[in-house]
């Protein structure tokens, strides 16, 4: 019990959180091989290093993706993706 308000707070404290995605089963392939894979990770952590996002988590699959971020102003719910992506 204790362990799990520890990080309750440190959940509500931290934030905001973004969840930033996109629409796996609407969608094309985005990555087709180990290539794009690479490129993707690449990409990822250039915005990551260009906005000042804190990335906690992502998963990236070949139809979509899924980011959790923090960042403490407005500006992280459009920094890595201004178009395709919902929060």
């Amino acid at each position: 019990m204790r362990y799990y308000t520890t990080c309750e707070r440190l959940f509500q404290d931290g934030g905001p959180f973004y969840h930033v995605c996109t629409k796996g089963a609407e969608t094309d392939i985005y990555f087709r091989n180990e290539e794009d894979m690479n490129l993707a990770l690449n990409v990822i952590a250039i915005a990551v290093f260009v906005t000042g996002c804190r990335l906690l988590a992502f998963a990236v699959m070949s139809s979509h993706f899924h980011f959790l971020s923090v960042k403490h102003d407005s500006s992280a719910k459009t920094a890595i993706f201004r178009d395709g992506g919902t929060i």
